[in-house]
């Protein structure tokens, strides 16, 4: 198998996202069910979810970041500089912050 990198879970306790090192970003209900799962260019290290679990962010070892709603839509991805080694999110979703490997912080 692979190796998870990250995980987090919704404040709810309703939803969990894991980041994986097969490229994948996992969606799971509690009771451990995949909603959905997408892929990326590379490693996801980093994972972030809002606190209701409307919203989730990854970071990626493929130099993006991606936005997801919790359907599984990819809002929007943004290019870094290099590897995206962490993600966070507010509680209500509007921000994210990114560090990446370029010695860059994105928000």
């Amino acid at each position: 198998g692979w190796a998870v990198y990250s995980v987090a879970i919704s404040s709810d306790g309703n939803y969990i996202v894991a980041g994986s090192g097969d490229d994948y970003v996992y969606f799971f209900d509690k009771n451990g069910n995949l909603l959905w799962k997408y892929k990326t260019g590379w490693d996801v290290e980093s994972v972030s979810i809002s606190s209701d679990g409307n919203y989730i962010v990854a970071g990626s070892m493929d130099c993006y970041v991606y936005f997801f709603d919790k359907n599984g839509n990819l809002l929007w991805k943004y290019k870094t500089g290099d590897d995206v080694w962490s993600v966070a999110i507010t509680p209500d979703g509007k921000y994210i912050v990114a560090g990446s490997d370029d010695d860059y912080d994105y928000f």
